[in-house]
């Protein structure tokens, strides 16, 4: 009996490791698609929510070191408004950053 309750419990881990797996995945996809393909000085201003499993939202999304020194910086999509942060910031390239639930992958375009 206790030799079962382990082997259940071992199996159960298993699966709620691997979930928790493609959630951080699916989370942080966005980022390392960012440090990937931006090379220099850049604002992504992030859309919606990241992943399809358990998403981030935009709220909790945009991370930034508080000098703001960092290669990348992260903010919500304004639409209209994200021109004034563009004229804060005009040695900085801007991107849209949004996670596409329907192909399961994030999306880093230029403005």
């Amino acid at each position: 009996l206790l030799l079962a309750s382990l082997a259940a419990n071992a199996y159960l881990w298993t699966k709620q490791a691997k979930l928790y797996s493609v959630i951080s995945s699916e989370r942080k996809e966005l980022y390392e698609l960012a440090e990937k393909k931006i090379t220099e000085p850049a604002i992504v201003f992030i859309r919606g929510h990241l992943g399809k499993t358990l998403i981030l939202t935009e709220e909790d999304a945009v991370r930034n070191k508080p000098n703001f020194q960092n290669k990348i910086i992260y903010a919500h999509d304004l639409k209209v408004r994200n021109q004034e942060l563009i004229k804060f910031y005009p040695n900085r390239r801007p991107f849209l950053g949004y996670y596409d639930r329907e192909n399961g992958k994030a999306i880093l375009e230029s403005l």
